[in-house]
């Protein structure tokens, strides 16, 4: 199966050999992939900041107080002052890419106004940054073995711990990381 059968959606994730700082160990939702270039956003680095703080400098209140207290995550290197939104729900479909069912995309303020209004606020991430690619470099990248598509897994994205996301996607696909070589993809 060539990589290009799960993109996008997908996620990427960080081969073990992989050393930039900036996307070491991760895994990226790979939202958007075009003649253009890419962009996903880094789903498995958390920040000591919680949401609440930004919430209260945009003069926003989230209706469920546990909102306030998720982390604010690293969603990538590139324009790191634009938060994203990655969430399930029908809101903001005009402003916001799909990604599964009902997990969607958005760097919407009204879409983030949207969410944290729920009564309930349901499962959904908010980080800063993007990891962008120009066009044809991910392609690059992906060949060269810096990268592993997998699918997107929501119980992953929502429901695993952020630090253990890495490693719970490689064993989905039957891979421990742990043992990978430094020649694996280059035969």
């Amino acid at each position: 199966m060539s990589a290009s059968n799960h993109l996008p959606p997908a996620f990427l994730l960080a081969s073990p050999s992989l050393q930039d700082p900036n996307f070491r160990s991760t895994v990226v939702l790979l939202f958007r992939h075009d003649e253009e270039g890419a962009m996903g956003l880094v789903v498995n680095r958390s920040t000591e900041h919680p949401l609440g703080e930004l919430l209260e400098s945009l003069d926003l209140v989230a209706q469920d107080p546990a909102a306030a207290r998720l982390s604010i995550g690293f969603g990538g290197p590139v324009s790191p002052g634009i938060g994203w939104i990655v969430y399930e729900g029908g809101e903001g479909e005009g402003e916001s890419f799909p990604v599964l069912g009902e997990v969607r995309v958005s760097g919407s303020r009204a879409v983030l106004e949207q969410v944290v209004r729920r009564r309930e606020i349901g499962r959904f991430l908010f980080v800063l940054g993007y990891a962008g690619w120009a066009a044809g470099q991910l392609e690059s990248e992906l060949e060269a073995g810096a990268w592993v598509p997998a699918p997107v897994d929501r119980r992953l994205l929502f429901e695993e711990e952020p630090e253990k996301r890495w490693r719970s996607a490689f064993l989905a696909l039957g891979i421990d990381p742990g043992l990978w070589s430094a020649s694996m993809g280059n035969a």
